[in-house]
């Protein structure tokens, strides 16, 4: 029996929790109120139960695709100093605002 996606991983706007947050958590079992723990990580209850009970899910990392488009051709030359060829992106002032109004909306979008 397949385990749900859902069962599988957090929701896309949870709180990213290192590894040594996570160890801290299972060390502060019996010690520590449980809501001080959600209140200074930021979690909620049922994450601390999967925690303690080593029942945690995968953490998702979700890179937006236009990020990378708007990112200065400095920023991509550097990434890739040793990679430089002819086939670098350049956009135009029209284009990149085409593509910081589109981001806007996204993000508009998801905060709803």
């Amino acid at each position: 029996m397949s385990t749900s996606y859902l069962k599988s991983y957090y929701r896309k706007g949870s709180i990213l929790l290192t590894s040594e947050q996570v160890e801290t958590i299972r060390t502060l079992k019996g010690k520590v109120p449980k809501y001080r723990i959600i209140g200074d990580f930021h979690i909620n209850e049922n994450r601390v139960n999967d925690i303690w009970e080593s029942r945690e899910r995968q953490q998702q990392i979700i890179q937006s695709v236009i990020s990378s488009e708007i990112l200065p051709i400095s920023a991509v030359l550097s990434e890739h100093s040793n990679q430089i060829s002819t086939t670098i992106p350049t956009h135009t002032e029209g284009e990149i605002l085409h593509i910081s109004k589109k981001l806007k909306e996204i993000k508009s979008l998801n905060q709803s």
